[in-house]
């Protein structure tokens, strides 16, 4: 067991230099199957972009389809990737091109592997004809090893035992893919893997991903965002302000600019204006909180004050009450993106914006997947009138099974499909005023001494 941890803990250190942070003004396109159309992981990147970086105007488009494997994305590559003109490419597959009813129980698994080595053999190469073309087209490729598959969780429910072991080979192929074309790996399915082991030694029928055992839930792809971001090494503090209440001194201003200070050792007063918002937490995704150290590690809005009188300190900025903190603790240091501070509800009115952008990115993601699945022979640019009579076809079909998943999809594709070019304009124009209301603002910041 720890010889295991030993050789997980040395892939991940080594998947983390292989990244480099997105470039400011950066199109980026993610490319992969359900789990990408879900897109959660990519949406809490782009939101730690534009909190963490507001100047930046990196701009995302979702590019996932449900069920796809390699071979669907290079069928689609013309129409739905090269025609976005990224700059940067993520591409996340492996959970469809692994085959997974190959790892059913009730077969002949010696039989089956012939089956199994086949499949993954495809996988490479489709991957290495990706990787190929997008570079091809200019766009800069990130290679991600696939979320894992939950074979360990004692949860009811079908199983696939050996399919997550087999979601690692393909992620090593992906490493290695990367590593021979120059393309950038983050390895998200080794430290998913080893989090979700560690977590069901204490629950056994704990999951980090779901009861599909597929698709991750959103700590699950909150978690996969903090790996993403912790390989690409990006900036962890939002900000750092340490300060000498005694001489009204600025020891260290790093990501902020600190000026007006006022005061005594009982009294103590500043401007702050910092370069990035704190994250604004998805609410879906707190529990992830406690399985990963983003906190910590990635959201860092640091305030240390030192030379204050000993007692406790009433914390206001903008005049609004945030907390009660002891000298001590100030004098240590504390973390401001913990708080419910006016810059975290500043960041929480932008992750409001995203949310309303990210459900028109998913009007639009329903269109291409109809039009992919439905309309694959058609010429393009594919009309409602063009895609009527396999809508109508397919309505029949999905009559007999009317729990299925895709059962609404028909008619929001009619629904969809003659705004789309009003859909795609909204979706632009919110991303312009999320970005507006991420830039940072002057905060007034007072520490008085509580008298007992």
């Amino acid at each position: 067991m720890i010889r295991d941890l030993l050789i997980i803990s040395c892939l991940v250190t080594s998947s983390l230099s292989a990244a480099k942070p997105f470039n400011p003004d950066d199109r980026w396109i993610a490319i992969g199957d359900s789990i990408s159309t879900n897109g959660m992981y990519a949406q809490n990147i782009e939101l730690f972009y534009l909190t963490r970086f507001p100047s930046n105007a990196l701009d995302y488009a979702n590019a996932g389809i449900p069920g796809d494997t390699g071979a669907g994305v290079l069928h689609r590559f013309e129409w739905d990737i090269a025609s976005t003109k990224p700059t940067v490419a993520t591409v996340m597959l492996g959970m469809n091109d692994v085959g997974r009813g190959n790892y059913e129980e009730d077969q002949n698994q010696a039989e089956m592997q012939p089956k199994r080595t086949a499949t993954l053999a495809k996988f490479e190469e489709n991957l290495r004809e990706i990787t190929a073309r997008l570079q091809g087209i200019g766009s800069r490729v990130v290679l991600l090893s696939p979320t894992p598959f939950d074979d360990t969780s004692r949860m009811a429910g079908k199983n696939l035992p050996g399919c997550n072991d087999a979601l690692a080979e393909l992620g090593r192929s992906t490493r290695r893919i990367a590593t021979e074309s120059g393309a950038e790996f983050i390895d998200v399915h080794t430290p998913m893997t080893l989090l979700n082991r560690r977590l069901q030694e204490k629950s056994p029928e704990f999951t980090l991903i779901g009861g599909d055992r597929i698709h991750p839930g959103q700590p699950g792809h909150f978690a996969a965002a903090y790996y993403f971001l912790q390989a690409q090494d990006v900036r962890g503090t939002v900000a750092i302000a340490h300060l000498d209440a005694k001489t009204s001194g600025i020891r260290r201003a790093e990501n902020c600019t600190i000026s007006e200070l006022t005061g005594t050792d009982r009294k103590f007063e500043f401007t702050y204006l910092p370069d990035s918002l704190p994250f604004p937490v998805p609410t879906g995704a707190i529990p992830a909180l406690e399985w990963v150290p983003f906190q910590s590690e990635l959201n860092r809005e640091e305030l240390r004050v030192q030379g204050l009188a000993a007692g406790n300190y009433q914390l206001k900025i903008d005049e609004q009450d945030i907390a009660t903190l002891d000298a001590a603790d100030l004098a240590r240091g504390v973390n401001l993106a913990l708080l419910p501070t006016p810059q975290l509800v500043q960041s929480q009115k932008v992750l409001k914006i995203m949310e309303e952008r990210w459900a028109l990115i998913g009007k639009l993601r329903i269109i291409a997947m109809v039009e992919n699945s439905k309309g694959r022979e058609l010429p393009r640019p594919i009309t409602l009138e063009a895609m009527e009579p396999a809508l109508a076809a397919w309505e029949v079909e999905l009559a007999a099974t009317p729990d299925h998943w895709q059962i609404t999809q028909p008619m929001e594709y009619r629904k969809a499909k003659p705004t789309a070019n009003d859909i795609t304009q909204k979706s632009a124009d919110l991303l312009v005023e999320a970005r507006a209301a991420a830039r940072p603002v002057p905060r007034r910041i007072a520490l008085t001494l509580v008298q007992n």
